[in-house]
């Protein structure tokens, strides 16, 4: 794919080969410069000249011998270094861009003509990036929501949130600064999800914003978050289409998570999954972490913990079929619900309400041998 075509002898000419450490007249066919791709996309490749004599300078010194430039640009930045196979190389830096010409340069000696080769990375070809889901899933909302999370099919480019994602009422007007816009905004690892925080200071009584502007849901309208689709992904596509999300807000919830009113369904069968639901909607992504699964010896189980719709509950699923016995279902205490509400405190309180909670809280359940 990359170097098929890209390879340039440019002006050497096989007379020049007696000048080279005595190298046969066939050494213009055995010497390649070509570009070794690496990385999910490429891009984290190297340059190689390959076929070089053991006696050639560029094998100490790779760094005078083999250079790369962009055009219209300087030489990149990079590594050097060579192998004894007769194979020098350089490793860029950073990783090339799309659709820009590099050259690279192999320096053969006085009185020789460079070896060159020329690489254009084509741009991936994808399916255009989408909007795959926007957290809290459900249709209401406390009006005291703290965070969204958006997840997308592709990593998207960053620093562009606050232009492309807005809140409109039910009249299409959009509210006015309605999230907390960091410099840094918060992705996961992967660049597919952004956790969008509302402005604290509109949620927590008792503050300065919420008393002069007000807050940013109140319980009864209806809202629509908009995720408009020239927001660009990584590659620098437009979203295949725009998204939108409506939510009524209910009145705010200002109770602590309490496990103890949890519903626990356990498997009935050793493929089924440990069902647990909860009395209000909590955060997605903390479910999906903070809630786990010991033996009875505590040992923790390899599985797979899924949020069910809505964020109302959560399925746990073993790596492997349930033995009959004692299990226990651990919770974290920082786990929270879509207001910021955990086990051990509220996020937004007049006074004190911190609970002496510990950092993992249990629940009991026994898993009967399979009928």
């Amino acid at each position: 794919m990359f170097e098929s075509g890209m390879v340039r002898l440019g002006s050497m000419a096989i007379l020049a080969c007696p000048l080279i450490f005595a190298l046969t007249a066939t050494c213009a066919d055995a010497l390649v410069i070509a570009y070794a791709p690496s990385g999910p996309n490429g891009t984290a490749g190297r340059f190689e000249a390959r076929g070089l004599p053991a006696g050639f300078p560029g094998l100490k010194t790779p760094d005078k011998s083999l250079s790369v430039r962009v055009e219209a640009g300087p030489g990149l930045l990079g590594t050097w270094g060579s192998e004894t196979n007769g194979t020098i190389w350089f490793k860029p830096r950073f990783p090339l861009a799309f659709d820009i010409r590099h050259t690279a340069r192999l320096d053969l000696g006085a009185g020789t003509q460079p070896l060159t080769t020329e690489v254009i990375l084509p741009r991936p070809k994808s399916a255009p990036t989408t909007v795959v889901s926007v957290y809290p899933s459900g249709v209401t909302i406390p009006e005291n929501t703290l965070r969204f999370y958006l997840v997308f099919s592709a990593p998207m480019q960053h620093g562009q949130a606050y232009r492309h994602v807005r809140l409109v009422d039910a009249q299409g007007k959009a509210a006015d600064l309605p999230f907390l816009e960091l410099d840094e905004e918060l992705w996961d690892p992967t660049g597919t999800r952004l956790t969008l925080l509302v402005d604290p200071g509109r949620i927590k009584r008792g503050v300065k914003p919420l008393e002069d502007i007000g807050p940013v849901f109140e319980s009864g309208n209806r809202y629509t978050l908009e995720i408009d689709a020239s927001w660009p992904d990584i590659h620098g596509k437009a979203l295949a289409r725009p998204y939108r999300k409506e939510y009524l807000a209910k009145p705010a919830v200002r109770e602590r998570i309490t496990p103890a009113a949890w519903l626990l369904t356990p498997p009935a069968r050793a493929s089924d999954p440990l069902v647990v639901r909860f009395p209000n909607a909590l955060d997605k992504a903390l479910i999906e972490r903070l809630i786990t699964v010991a033996d009875s010896q505590g040992n923790p189980i390899a599985g797979l913990n899924e949020a069910l719709p809505g964020e109302t509950g959560c399925r746990f699923r073993p790596e492997h079929p349930w033995k009959p016995g004692n299990y226990t279902l651990r919770i974290g205490s920082a786990l929270e619900d879509p207001a910021g509400n955990r086990i051990d405190r509220l996020f937004d309180t007049e006074g004190s309400a911190r609970a002496s909670t510990a950092g993992l809280l249990t629940r009991p359940f026994t898993v009967d041998k399979a009928p």
